[in-house]
């Protein structure tokens, strides 16, 4: 018990101090004078970008806080290639940092592969025969493989550097399949492009695209043939252009619509070789065929001196060109051998040595013997050289009254000559010419008189073994027909010669509105055996009652076409509108309206070698390129575009697009 009083005297104390602190509880007690609130410290990092040889970047860094993300974008020059970065392992061009740290990153630029294409000016493929290429490069990178691929043809890598190399050839075989991306109003020959996919050993990988000329494969043809199975061979060339190409005449400076020539050429250089404000343009004129033997179509036409009513005033120099290489080159073949602007130009082989010759003939239209004559130009020449014999049969016919044909079926092509006081025939013997006047008259008291007689062919239209006589020209002034020749199979007499004689003569049914008939074509369109007749047409009345004349406000205005069918031997049927669409046009405008002038120097040829033979003019100064195709049936016109295209093309912003 002596520790109770010890017990008593604790207790005491603790409830005295928990009075006391409760009672504190209720005074306000200022803070500490010296007590404040910290600023957190933010840590900052520095970015540096560069960029090395070929290219940048879109930000060459700076400072920037903990954390902050950053887009960098690295662009090559030209010539380079992206290679990836130092600093970071992203291969991407454009990159994403978030930045903790300071940080140095640089974009790595290559230098592209260098390639040395071919010069296509140099080297042109031929359709179906394989060639090599040679494509040399260098790339720092080095070689792993390379890959070829053409839209018209066949490559194949032939030889290549070993892998790593920086520097080498990659030698290919080309094949061209088809001929393409032709522009048909200068040339045969097309383009094809050949894509190369290049990887480097790096990995890197870039590809690049290069051309290459492409010709068809070469074709050779029998000249020894009548007047209306050559002169259909041609292409739809703009030979105005051509020329022009060749600094013979003017022609993009050309004004044919408003009476004033404008004839400078570049630099204000007059390319007219008349130095005249009158065009020289007899291009109405262009005949084709091979005359150096390799195979491709050349052609022959005129850049004489027409004068202001076309008709020929000047004696000027014919001009042959050669197809080399892709193009149409002029030669000097005929400097000294001239001519007043020809009618009409025959091509066939009069010599039997499988060469074509020509016979030249002026277009005699004033009726003036002092500027007409007739030139046979026999042809010598070789690959190499280009030599052709002179022989002038002396006076030409007023209008295109001429053929070429084999009328005694000897072998050699005779010619025959329709002039306003008779008929000659030159008799070919072994490529020597004899003239044999009046030899197609049989006396016949109505026989009718061909003054304006356009066009004139010799052949054998209804296939019966007998030479057959076709006249058409002006209906307002002559009958245009059909004399049908004697044979076996017509056994009408004893004579099988080609000859006027009314009583066996078939008139062509006229075309009220046009009836200016300019020439025609010859063509078995059927494949019956017979030959259809194309008429190529003009306006102009048959006869108008009031005045008696022909030159009404049509006269020589628009273009209709005309298609004869022969049945029962020598009937002729008008068949045209089961063989054509779009046989005409308007008879209105003039030159300014090209579409609707008239047309000249027709082809029936299948020239992009489809299958299907069209009918087409070429284009002349103000005369726009009209074309028909063949579609087994009848003839159809092709989209109005390719009428216009000639206009087009004296601007340079447009191309045709065939294939071969």
């Amino acid at each position: 018990m002596k520790r109770l009083p010890i017990y008593l005297s604790l207790l005491l104390l603790i409830t005295c101090a928990k009075d006391t602190t409760e009672d504190n509880s209720s005074v306000y007690v200022a803070p500490p004078s010296n007590t404040t609130n910290p600023t957190p410290t933010v840590t900052q990092y520095t970015l540096t970008v560069t960029a090395g040889e070929g290219g940048s970047v879109s930000t060459a860094g700076g400072t920037y806080n903990d954390g902050t993300s950053i887009s960098i974008t690295a662009t090559p020059s030209e010539g380079y290639v992206f290679g990836g970065w130092n600093g970071n392992d992203s291969n991407n061009s454009t990159i994403s940092i978030s930045l903790n740290a300071n940080t140095s990153i640089e974009a790595i630029f290559y230098q592209m592969p260098q390639f040395a294409f071919p010069d296509s000016s140099l080297k042109i493929f031929t359709k179906g025969i394989s060639d090599t290429l040679s494509i040399s490069f260098s790339y720092s990178g080095g070689y792993k493989q390379a890959s070829f691929n053409s839209s018209f043809g066949s490559t194949n890598i032939i030889s290549e550097p070993n892998l790593g190399e920086s520097n080498g050839e990659i030698l290919i075989e080309y094949t061209s399949i088809s001929v393409s991306n032709i522009d048909w109003t200068t040339s045969i020959a097309g383009t094809d492009n050949i894509s190369l996919d290049f990887l480097g050993n790096d990995d890197i990988s870039t590809s690049e695209q290069f051309s290459v000329r492409t010709q068809p494969e070469p074709a050779f043809f029998d000249y020894n043939k009548p007047t209306y199975i050559q002169r259909n061979i041609k292409y739809p060339f703009d030979i105005p252009k051509i020329r022009y190409l060749n600094s013979k005449d003017n022609y993009a400076e050309k004004n044919t619509c408003d009476g004033d020539d404008i004839l400078m050429g570049e630099n204000g250089i007059s390319l007219n070789q008349f130095e005249d404000s009158w065009g020289t343009d007899a291009t109405e004129l262009a005949e084709f065929a091979d005359f150096n033997g390799d195979g491709y179509l050349d052609f022959i036409t005129y850049g004489g001196y027409k004068g202001v009513q076309g008709h020929g005033v000047i004696k000027s120099p014919i001009e042959l060109y050669l197809y080399e290489n892709g193009s149409y080159t002029y030669k000097n073949v005929f400097e000294d051998v001239l001519v007043y602007n020809p009618a009409k130009i025959y091509v066939g082989d009069y010599n039997n040595d499988n060469k074509p010759d020509l016979i030249v003939s002026s277009f005699n239209h004033d009726n003036n013997i002092d500027r007409t004559n007739t030139l046979v130009l026999l042809n010598n020449s070789g690959l190499i050289d280009l030599n052709f014999e002179v022989i002038d049969l002396g006076y030409s016919s007023r209008f295109n009254s001429k053929s070429v044909f084999d009328y005694d079926q000897d072998g050699f092509l005779d010619y025959y000559q329709y002039t306003d006081s008779g008929n000659i025939r030159y008799k070919n013997i072994g490529g020597n010419f004899l003239k044999d006047e009046n030899y197609f008259f049989n006396g016949a008291e109505n026989t009718p008189d061909f003054n304006y007689s356009n066009d004139f062919t010799v052949a054998d239209i209804n296939n019966d073994g007998a030479s057959d006589v076709i006249l058409t020209g002006a209906e307002f002034a002559d009958k245009m027909g059909i004399f049908w020749g004697c044979s076996e199979v017509t056994n009408c007499d004893s004579n099988t010669q080609p000859n006027f004689n009314p009583n066996r003569f078939t008139e062509i049914p006229s075309v009220i509105g046009w009836g200016l008939a300019l020439e025609h074509n010859l063509y078995d369109l059927d494949n019956d055996g017979t030959l259809e007749i194309l008429i190529n047409r003009t306006g102009a009345k048959l006869e108008d009652e009031e005045t008696n004349s022909p030159y009404s406000d049509d006269f020589h205005l628009g273009w209709s076409f005309q298609v004869l069918k022969i049945e029962n031997n020598t009937s002729v049927l008008d068949v045209t509108s089961s063989y054509f669409s779009d046989s005409y046009s308007e008879r209105q405008g003039g030159p300014c309206q090209g579409y609707n002038h008239y047309i000249f120097n027709m082809g029936l040829y299948d020239y992009d070698n489809d299958g299907l033979v069209e009918f087409f003019n070429l284009p002349d100064q103000g005369i726009v390129h009209h074309e028909w195709e063949w579609n087994g049936l009848k003839f159809i016109k092709l989209s109005n575009w390719l009428s216009v295209i000639y206009f087009i093309y004296q601007y340079n912003i447009s191309f045709w697009v065939y294939s071969v």
